[in-house]
């Protein structure tokens, strides 16, 4: 298991999610104009957003004791009126949808989707967003931790050579 399974998994939910129609994955720079999904099918002619739309910002791992944590943040986002009236509906609808992402990975025998082995931690903070990106949208951002047992391995890493260094010769 590595950081692809955990981003594939998540475009799986966000493709499955009736109501998110788009998903994109990298730095949040490139929310409106790198996509992977859009209304389910794969945006291979760089179509622009439709909304809502989720996207997935890997941010960081760290090992330890057998286990590897990934930080990956998500924004779940939808258009606004330009007179702001439909916001905080706005706001209401992504911060469910976020909850549904989060619920699937968190109890994964019930999607039969996610691999088991994912832990998510329990606390996840939600920061609201409006009007920060390049259309009039609101929405949430999140950051999860994902959890997977690492097994360091050096009989199985990809190294050509045994690592250990040569006898040095006897005089």
């Amino acid at each position: 298991m590595n950081l692809k399974n955990i981003t594939d998994d998540l475009m799986t939910l966000g493709r499955l999610h009736k109501q998110i129609q788009s998903i994109g994955i990298g730095d949040y720079k490139q929310l409106n104009y790198i996509l992977k999904y859009v209304e389910n099918e794969e945006n291979v002619n760089n179509k622009p957003a439709v909304y809502p739309l989720m996207y997935i910002n890997p941010q960081t791992s760290n090992t330890q004791g057998g286990f590897k944590t990934y930080t990956i943040g998500l924004i779940l986002i939808d258009i606004i009126n330009q007179d702001l009236s439909n916001e905080v509906d706005v706001m209401s609808d992504c911060d469910q949808m976020a909850d549904d992402i989060v619920s699937a990975f968190r109890f994964p025998t019930f999607t039969g989707l996610i691999r088991p082995e994912y832990d998510i931690t329990t606390n996840v903070t939600k920061t609201f967003v409006s009007e920060k990106y390049d259309d009039y949208v609101s929405g949430v951002l999140l950051s999860i931790q994902v959890t997977i047992p690492e097994d360091l391995n050096r009989c199985i890493a990809a190294f050509d050579n045994d690592l250990n260094p040569p006898t040095p010769p006897t005089v």
